[in-house]
């Protein structure tokens, strides 16, 4: 964003504000006004750049937006309806009815420029109300000379009644309300009333702070500099005397006066008492002019104002504005945009909130400037043809940075691929030698991984044919320890069965495949005797088949008893009776060892 400035020319000194950006204040300064002495009103080109340039160099106004404001003795304001019409119409009907209706009454070389402020219809007729401002041209082309003379043309020639809006921030409550602005200024006391934030009303009385220092100097027979000095350091004085008993004052202050030469104090020091009552006539003045304003604008819209703002180098002194606030009422405040602002560390804040009124003009003027662009009319004295032609340059600017953009972004993508391709490149022979290098390694690391799933698959195999190796020593233990101890073991054998495969069921509506891995089974063949009676045989190998039933290793046991020869009863003495004789019998014992 390119620096504001912003430039008051007052009648009697001359307030420059300089901003980085839109709330960034980075120079601040004020000079008399050089204004020629055969010509009043008309501005020493020599002096006044002389001043400007020694605190803001030439290169930093010419890449600045410089706004000027136009002092308040060549402003006049006039508020008129006209039927609604085309823009031109308008134009010629603005400046034909300034001529005969303002007051006082323009000159040859007046100029008129207009605000809109609302529309409205009578019966079937529609009416707009505008304000028309009128200004010099003589003033406008002595400003355009003087900065013609360093390349540089204004943005915005304007009085400061069309810019104070803008020292608000945009959406603040002042652009939904009615407020006054009282500008108490160095020779004259500017009102302006703000409908919304369009201009309404504008009217300048020749009575400042001037005339306030010449009569307190006259009054207090002190020179007049000297009696500007004890207003900025004493300003209005805080007593407590009722001023309206104007007996009991004068009373008061002959008494401190006589306590004071019995105390031995100069003569020369002022009573604050008597300042205050020489300042009471003042205070009274501005407050009449002030109701006055506000009474002829009730008149006119039926409305009331309680937003009262005070600006101007009569706000800064102290307890001026305080003052008026308590003769008025509503709501009244210092209008000073500069102190809400960030600001260099040079500036010290208090002497920014005590000189900020005093700047106020110069601020709106400059954050005035970007509002330009803006569709809604803005009050801008400047020439037609320089208005058109920075529109021209703008656009030309911009179509020239829109070029260089297009030409700059072309050429960083050029440059773009242009490296790419280089590093790509680069990046394809060093694969290509990396490849060469790794190429012996690869192939090596490529037959050392065949070779080790050669030996995983042969290690799997050993691995499942392990798993699939029964534990003999365990089973031929576990028969040995269920063997009773009247069987003799004639002949044990054990060989492999079938292999039963794998199996896949299905569970729920999952339907989801489980594998299961077949078992390994084996053959447990065992052929045993024992020397008894076929009863005793056949219990003992009963009891071995139990016993082998009972382990989880056999399955499926199956007994084969042992021969019965013919049953011949015989009985000894009183001992029970036998069937069998006593002899080796031999019986068989088959199961299904499960390899776990």
């Amino acid at each position: 964003m390119f620096p504001l400035i912003g430039i008051d020319i007052g009648t009697s000194s001359v307030k420059v504000v300089e901003l980085e950006k839109k709330n960034r204040l980075s120079n601040l300064f004020f000079f008399p006004t050089p204004y020629l002495k055969e010509r009043y009103g008309k501005i020493d080109k020599e002096i006044f750049l002389k001043q400007i340039t020694s605190k803001i160099s030439p290169s930093t106004l010419k890449k600045s937006l410089v706004g000027v404001n136009i002092p308040s003795f060549l402003v006049s304001v006039m508020t008129i309806e006209l039927p609604k019409m085309s823009r031109k119409e308008l134009e010629v009907s603005v400046k034909v009815e300034a001529k005969r209706k303002m007051v006082p009454p323009p000159g040859p070389k007046s100029i008129f420029q207009y605000t809109p402020l609302r529309t409205f219809s009578k019966g079937k007729t529609s009416f707009c109300e505008v304000a028309i401002v009128k200004g010099e041209s003589e003033f406008v082309e002595n400003i355009l000379d003087i900065f013609n003379t360093l390349g540089v043309y204004p943005s915005i020639i304007s009085p400061s009644c069309c810019t104070l809006i803008h020292g608000f921030p945009r959406g603040s409550e002042v652009y939904q309300k009615n407020a006054i602005f009282v500008d108490i200024g160095y020779e004259y006391t500017k009102f302006t009333i703000l409908e919304k934030g369009s201009l309404y009303i504008y009217r300048s009385v020749k009575f400042g702070l001037k005339d306030i220092t010449s009569k307190i100097s006259s009054s207090l027979n002190v020179e007049f500099h000297n009696a500007e000095e004890l207003i900025m350091k004493e300003g209005v004085p805080e007593v407590d005397v009722d001023l309206n008993d104007r007996v009991k004052v004068a009373e008061e202050i002959m008494r401190q006066k006589y306590e004071a030469s019995l105390a031995g104090k100069s003569q020369e020091e002022v009573n604050l008492l008597e300042l205050r009552v020489l300042w009471q006539t003042e205070i009274e003045k501005i407050t009449q002019e002030i109701r006055r304003t506000l009474v002829y604008y009730g008149e006119q819209r039926r409305e009331r104002i309680e937003d009262i703002f005070f600006l101007g180098g009569g706000a800064g002194i102290k307890g001026l504005a305080s003052c008026l606030s308590q003769n008025l009422g509503g709501r009244c405040e210092i209008f000073a945009p500069l102190k809400d602002m960030e600001m260099l560390d040079k500036f010290q804040l208090s002497y920014i909130e005590r000189i900020s009124p005093l700047f106020t003009n110069a601020a709106s003027i400059a954050l005035s400037i970007p509002t330009l662009r803006r569709k809604k009319e803005v009050v801008n004295f400047l020439p037609r043809e320089i208005k058109e032609r920075e529109i021209i340059v703008k656009k030309e600017l911009t179509a020239i940075t829109s070029v260089l953009i297009s030409f700059c972004v072309v050429f960083l993508l050029w440059l773009n691929i242009a490296i790419n391709n280089k590093v790509l490149r680069k990046n394809l022979a060093n694969l290509k030698m990396e490849k060469k290098r790794i190429a012996a390694p690869v192939k090596t690391l490529e037959e050392l991984k065949k070779r080790k799933k050669v030996i995983d698959e042969r290690a799997l195999k050993v691995k499942e044919l392990m798993g699939e190796r029964l534990d003999i020593y365990s089973i031929l233990e576990k028969i040995s320890l269920i063997t009773p101890q009247k069987i003799f073991l004639t002949q044990l054998s054990i060989f492999p069965k079938k292999e039963i495969g794998t199996q896949i069921r299905r569970k729920g509506r999952s339907s989801k495949k489980k594998k299961e891995k077949g078992l390994k089974r084996y053959i447990l063949k065992i052929r045993g005797s024992c020397f008894s009676t076929y009863q005793e045989a056949i219990d003992l190998a009963c009891l071995f088949k139990e016993k082998l039933e009972k382990e989880s290793v056999f399955t499926n046991v199956k007994f084969t008893p042992p021969k019965l020869e013919k049953v011949a009863l015989k009985q000894e003495g009183s001992k029970e009776i036998i069937l069998t004789e006593p002899k080796l019998r031999f019986f068989s014992l088959e199961a299904e060892i499960v390899n776990q």
